[in-house]
């Protein structure tokens, strides 16, 4: 191969590459927009229910069918975990009502603290704004909005 081709080849290897990460990029922000639409989803579910009867549900089944159709999904394989609708139940708070990471596993899995009604995303990695996912809502300056999601 003549050295003419070898500098193409590598340019064009070069510029797939650029464009791979790029799109990689753009799968996680797709990611976290289509977590942020269903963690309010989920919020704004808990919300109804609590005043409704005036206590968090015990159950996100509590929620299906007449505030959700179904659970939705987290979208986190740009972060390594699987697509999931799992929720899993325990304390994931400190002491000032914060997400404690600490506490959790990052599974990818929704968490559920049904004493509070809190809920977020069990994932410790930093999405592409540059916060840690259990922390999302807070960041986003949603936290004191009446509609908690952590």
């Amino acid at each position: 191969m003549g050295q003419h081709k070898k500098v193409i080849w590598a340019l064009g290897f070069f510029g797939l590459t650029v464009i791979l990460v790029y799109c990689f990029e753009l799968y996680k922000k797709s990611e976290h927009g289509f977590n942020t639409k269903n963690l309010w989803e989920i919020t704004e579910a808990i919300f109804r229910f609590k005043a409704d009867h005036r206590s968090p549900p015990n159950n996100m089944m509590d929620l299906i069918p007449q505030y959700l159709s179904e659970m939705p999904k987290t979208r986190l394989i740009g972060y390594g975990h699987w697509n999931s609708s799992l929720v899993e139940y325990y304390s994931f708070l400190d002491s000032r009502g914060n997400a404690d990471p600490k506490k959790l596993k990052d599974t990818g899995h929704w968490i559920y603290d049904s004493s509070t009604g809190k809920i977020t995303i069990d994932c410790t990695h930093k999405c592409f704004a540059g916060f840690p996912y259990y922390d999302i809502s807070r960041q986003l300056g949603l936290a004191n909005t009446g509609m908690h999601f952590w």
